[in-house]
């Protein structure tokens, strides 16, 4: 994990007006402008947080910065202009997030990061200091770097620099941490409010992430922990599997009766959905609330950190750890659908595992990618979600009928509408498959961009 404390822009002077509402000058402004774009770029992939003080100033300084990033939402933090330096501490120890931006103020920044390091660092103006935490430990802070905004078009090498020297262990056990947290702050969300479609999909996403890490390190694990972690995770993943599934069911059927100007009318199918998705969830979350739950993970997550073979994985570099595995993947996805010449329902599955495999891995380790397999990851993400859109279409079909069984009157002739609904979604999917136009975007890249 990183922070990275950036003093605001250049302000105007002090007694002019009150100091919370002194805002940047023209050359404030012109300077940041400059200089923020190089310090979005090195962090964007990281998806950072943005925490403010709720100074204008600050606040201002954070806006900028926000126009590069991909980050869109300013967090306001009080202690941030306060200077309070425990708070700072536990904002920072309860952050899922691997790399955060905070913009603040002189005397509390370099006070805070002399306590964090021991480094005693005058932060200027507009300038950023990059505190390294090892581990999420906060007792191994350490400066990774520190430029005044004249300096930020350095960014780019040193950044390129420390991520070739650093260890695939030293990745993974990163993004494990990163990751698990994920799933333990995740399931907090999904326990708030259980009816919220959204907090059950994310648990389970967050499971999913972790699984692919688990796909990923299986050659520095011994086969049999391999599958008993794997096993574990899974079984967390399959609790949530039916929720899940009739949230989908109760979406696809919501726009089939918009799509055929049936809003409000058609409730039987519906009445179904919503009792089962009610039934299911009050199962789902009283077993998820179980201090069990999250036992199991965290023992398997304990198992998984210490059966790694850590000699191995620290003679590797982070990059040569990741991209082989990314690149072979690719070559596996694109073979299996240049041999795809009639529709497989089997094959399809197979390949769309891989998708997702490589997906999953590209946005967890996607501060590895460089431009061309950013463009890879587009193109596997394309694809899919084409290849997910058949399996789904047919799923769906077989998923109705399981849930309204033997069904009767009304039902029976919105469940015949549904698997109508879906039966040409699948069709439709499968002819965009089958026409082949998706070739063009598997477009080899010459050697020399990769």
């Amino acid at each position: 994990m990183k922070c990275i404390f950036l003093r605001h822009g250049k302000a105007v002077d002090r007694g002019r007006m009150p100091d919370e509402q002194r805002p940047l000058t023209a050359a404030g402004i012109k300077e940041l402008i400059a200089s923020l774009p190089y310090l979005a770029r090195v962090t964007n992939p990281s998806h950072p947080e943005i925490w403010s003080s709720p100074l204008l100033r600050a606040r201002q300084t954070a806006e900028i910065l926000c126009e590069f990033s991909t980050t869109k939402v300013i967090q306001e933090k009080e202690f941030i202009a306060s200077g309070n330096f425990h708070e700072l501490l536990s904002e920072l120890q309860h952050t899922a997030s691997e790399c955060v931006i905070l913009a603040g103020h002189e005397p509390h920044l370099s006070d805070w990061i002399e306590r964090l390091t021991g480094s005693q660092i005058d932060v200027k103006k507009g300038a950023a200091i990059c505190v390294s935490f090892p581990d999420h430990a906060v007792e191994n802070a350490t400066v990774a770097w520190a430029l005044r905004p004249k300096e930020f078009d350095q960014l780019l090498e040193i950044e390129a620099e420390a991520l070739h020297s650093k260890t695939f262990l030293e990745e993974v056990n990163w993004k494990l941490d990163q990751y698990m947290l994920q799933i333990v702050n995740n399931r907090e969300i999904f326990l708030s409010d259980p009816a919220e479609i959204e907090g059950v999909h994310q648990l389970r996403v967050a499971i999913r992430n972790f699984r692919a890490i688990i796909s990923l390190i299986r050659a520095y694990l011994d086969k049999d922990d391999y599958r008993k972690i794997q096993a574990v995770f899974r079984r967390s993943a399959n609790l949530l599997g039916l929720l899940r599934e009739v949230d989908v069911l109760t979406l696809v059927w919501q726009q089939a009766l918009a799509d055929n100007g049936l809003d409000g009318t058609k409730p039987e199918l519906l009445n179904l959905l919503n009792q089962v998705r009610k039934d299911e969830q009050q199962m789902v979350a009283a077993l998820v609330k179980q201090d069990r739950f999250l036992k199991n993970l965290q023992r398997a997550f304990d198992q998984l950190k210490k059966s790694l073979k850590t000699k191995k994985m620290k003679k590797v570099s982070a990059p040569d750890g990741v991209l082989p595995s990314l690149d072979q993947w690719y070559e596996d996805i694109r073979g299996g659908l240049m041999e795809t010449q009639e529709y497989d329902l089997a094959s399809i599955h197979q390949i769309r595992l891989i998708c997702k495999k490589y997906r999953y891995i590209s946005e967890v380790f996607d501060d590895l990618l460089d431009q061309p397999r950013q463009d890879r990851y587009k193109t596997i993400k394309m694809m899919q979600t084409v290849l997910g859109d058949i399996c789904d279409a047919i799923r769906n079909q077989e998923a109705v009928l399981e849930l309204a069984v033997e069904p009767a009157g009304a039902l029976k002739d919105e469940v015949e509408l549904f698997i109508e609904f879906e039966k040409k979604r699948e069709i439709d999917f499968q002819q965009k498959l089958e026409n082949r136009e998706w070739l063009k975007f598997f477009d080899e890249p010459s050697e020399a961009d990769l």
